[in-house]
């Protein structure tokens, strides 16, 4: 496991602070005993002021979800050696719902609040100088790529519905959203100007990119047959670079692979939108990662 490092320059942070940012944890899927050590390494290394965790607690469902003791075991292990760190903020993941018993699930993901741990199901919280606000949308409409308009209107009219998503004049505004593609979207950002105040928005869910097989083999398809018609520039290097990030909202942007960003610290209206590698191996990439976010007092 590594540490990846950003920092994020604001005016209106009094006194430095670091974040460590974990998502995609999916527990039940290639965790043992070295993923726990190497996290709580990581955390205690990096010693943050506040942990955020943004979704995918869970690699799928049956028997890996909230509902299964088992689970919900682990889970609150790994929890209560977080918290013995800094306080634990956490927000939902397409993995940890379902369509068929999403309000149970949630009610089972608000009953993890405790002291120094505070579960955001598009609820906000104020630490110190700091507006926490988590959300996620309803389950059935979660956009796990492109947004169709009308899950573009479900979101935006969900965003708009919340009190507590009102970014604090006083405070540093933190939004954890688990999908980057939704802050991403140009028609949420243009009807939901709230965005624009807040400081920081932390994001997973795109593993770094992933690659399966199947999908690599018609992606080679694919170039080669634009590069015989010349509809695609340096379709070799292209192609190397998706098996190597991914291609999940890949970086590379061009025809076939019209991604989004999916890692690393992005400017969105002025706020920093940082989007952690995951902390599972998962999807096909071979490392994961906790992000070490410093939110530094701008002179």
């Amino acid at each position: 496991m590594k540490i990846e490092t950003y920092s994020v320059e604001k005016e209106n942070i009094k006194k430095n602070k670091t974040i460590a940012l974990v998502s995609d944890m999916h527990l039940g899927y290639k965790i043992n005993n070295r993923h726990y050590n190497d996290l709580m390494d990581n955390i205690d290394q990096i010693k943050p002021d506040y942990i955020t965790l943004v979704g995918d607690y869970f690699f799928g469902f049956g028997k890996y979800n909230f509902d299964y003791p088992k689970s919900r075991e682990l889970l609150k292990f790994y929890l209560e050696s977080l918290k013995d760190y800094a306080p634990v903020i956490m927000s939902l993941g397409n993995h940890d719902l379902s369509r068929k018993n999403e309000n149970e699930l949630r009610y089972s993901f608000s009953n993890l609040a405790e002291y120094d741990i505070y579960p955001l199901d598009n609820t906000n919280i104020i630490i110190d100088e700091y507006n926490f606000f988590g959300y996620f949308p309803p389950r059935k409409h979660f956009p796990i790529d492109d947004l169709t308009k009308k899950k573009e209107k479900i979101i935006i009219d969900d965003l708009k519905s919340f009190e507590e998503f009102q970014p604090h004049k006083d405070k540093v505004n933190i939004l954890l959203s688990h999908l980057p593609n939704i802050v991403l979207n140009d028609s949420i950002q243009r009807k939901i100007p709230e965005l624009k105040n807040y400081d920081v928005i932390l994001s997973g869910h795109a593993h770094n990119g992933y690659l399966r097989l199947p999908v690599e083999k018609s992606l080679v398809k694919l170039s080669d047959n634009l590069k015989k018609i010349k509809k695609l520039e340096n379709y070799k290097e292209q192609l190397e670079a998706i098996k190597y990030y991914g291609f999940c909202e890949s970086i590379v942007n061009d025809i076939p692979f019209i991604r989004k960003v999916n890692r690393g610290i992005h400017d969105i209206n002025g706020s920093k939108l940082i989007i952690s590698k995951g902390s599972n191996i998962t999807h096909g990439h071979n490392e994961s990662y906790v992000t070490e976010v410093k939110l530094v007092r701008k002179k």
